[in-house]
């Protein structure tokens, strides 16, 4: 069986204003990512203890995304209230946590990841194995957009 889906180009939008002494002041940046064939978008709940909510590996499987095909991730804390703890986490013990705060979004353009707590000089990226997230004091919930060129 053949696919009877065409790859397409999604578009991303950066725009920021701000008025400050009468003046505005205006950014806007517009990313076109082409030969997207795969999207997932789905909302989670997030408990207080953490949990994995992507995983990716060398290939595709059940709930796993390929590292060499994302193109595209996002997060968005949909919560009013609570924060969330979102941790990038790879087999070779590169850990980075975020704060995403309510209502705010993490964007990632692909799995590459390198941390450092001693302060040695930059190595080299590892892949990401899984992102994990937890809130601080009750559950919240996140929306998860994944975009990807399934190979």
């Amino acid at each position: 069986m053949a696919t009877t889906v065409t790859a397409s180009t999604l578009k991303v939008t950066v725009k920021e204003e701000i008025t400050l002494n009468g003046k505005k002041h205006e950014y806007k940046q517009e990313q076109s990512i082409a030969s997207v064939n795969m999207i997932a978008q789905r909302i989670v709940r997030v408990p207080t203890s953490l949990k994995t909510i992507l995983s990716f590996g060398a290939a595709i499987g059940a709930g796993t995304y390929a590292n060499s095909d994302v193109k595209y991730i996002r997060v968005t804390n949909l919560d009013d209230t609570n924060y969330i703890t979102l941790g990038l986490m790879d087999t070779s013990a590169d850990t980075a946590y975020f704060k995403i705060d309510k209502g705010e979004t993490m964007v990632f353009h692909n799995t590459n990841i390198e941390a450092k707590t001693d302060g040695a000089v930059f190595g080299t990226f590892s892949d990401i194995d899984t992102i994990n997230a937890q809130a601080n004091t009750a559950a919240v919930d996140i929306e998860i957009f994944v975009a990807s060129s399934q190979s």
